[in-house]
């Protein structure tokens, strides 16, 4: 991938046709959100029926797993990504990357820059990739929900 062209991951995928669309027309990722209770949850079983022959990168979504679901779940899709939402502990990160092959991404949900900086300290050493996520008292992700990112812009610089 040229390194600045910016990567495009579409998720929250529930239905193949979309997903094949989103393949056809080139994005990197196509992510499937394995956390029950949530809009856009499927099982193992739905989101391998989606993803099956895409030509992209399959980001595996879930919040809270533990070691086994997490590995079963990203070996049953052959997953590239683990995108972790929940308050998994850098120690959880480490066994997992123990597992497996997979990039492993951490979401943080964000009010202001304490967060982003709490994060990168417990995660920035540990991930592939940090994923920030406006703070909602209810939802784990996806909720739309903004953040001051002129307060976080200048995070990245500081590591």
């Amino acid at each position: 991938m040229d390194e600045l062209r910016p990567a495009i991951k579409i998720c929250g995928l529930t239905r193949r046709e979309d997903a094949h669309l989103a393949a056809e027309e080139g994005a990197d990722y196509l992510g499937v959100v394995l956390v029950q209770g949530t809009p856009r949850a499927l099982s193992v079983s739905e989101a391998r029926g989606i993803l099956s022959g895409l030509a992209a990168k399959i980001v595996v979504v879930m919040a809270n797993p533990s070691l086994g679901d997490v590995v079963g779940a990203a070996e049953a899709l052959e997953a590239d990504v683990i995108q972790l939402h929940g308050e998994e502990r850098p120690e959880f990160v480490d066994a997992l990357r123990r597992e497996g092959p997979w990039e492993i991404w951490k979401a943080l949900r964000v009010r202001g820059v304490r967060e982003v900086q709490d994060g990168l300290d417990a995660f920035g050493s540990v991930v592939d990739g940090i994923l920030l996520d406006g703070w909602h008292a209810h939802q784990r992700g996806g909720s739309g929900t903004p953040f001051p990112w002129e307060e976080v812009a200048g995070v990245r610089d500081t590591f």
